[in-house]
């Protein structure tokens, strides 16, 4: 059975048809914002972080406390018999662990053997030190340790 169809039903159906191409219109333009959007969040989530700050070990008690202890300890030092007391400095590197212990201690600069002995002996001994932090982790790093006699 055919129907006939009629003017109004023609009408209709280009009303319909316009309706729906503008409605797919409107998704295509949400869809497109979407993506910019979406585009613009993925920029920010490529763009790297800033870069977190490095934090120097550093001497359980703080630095005073450890100067302190250094020169109570270089004052006490007595040279070996017949040998003349000496005034300088004997700088020392290690590193503090991320564990907070000193390793790979060494005389950068160094005065006579028995103050280099005794500047190692007193950083060994010495307080124990807060570990650094390197990339918001505690990280081994190095240090350097100037001693005054």
């Amino acid at each position: 059975m055919l129907t006939k169809t009629t003017s109004a039903d023609t009408l209709a159906n280009a009303k319909a048809a316009r309706a729906s191409r503008t409605l797919a219109a409107k998704s295509k333009t949400i869809a497109a914002n979407q993506l910019t959007d979406n585009t613009a969040g993925a920029s920010v989530i490529n763009t790297p972080m800033p870069a977190t700050p490095t934090f120097q070990p550093a001497p359980v008690g703080g630095t005073p406390a450890l100067r302190s202890y250094l020169h109570r300890e270089a004052a006490a030092f007595e040279p070996g018999e017949g040998e003349r007391p000496l005034n300088g400095t004997v700088r020392l590197r290690f590193m503090v662990r991320a564990d907070g212990k000193i390793s790979n201690l060494k005389v950068v600069g160094g005065l006579r053997t028995n103050y280099d002995n005794e500047a190692l002996r007193m950083a060994r001994e010495g307080p124990t030190w807060q570990p650094g932090i390197a990339a918001g982790r505690r990280a081994d790093l190095p240090m350097e340790l100037t001693i005054t006699f």
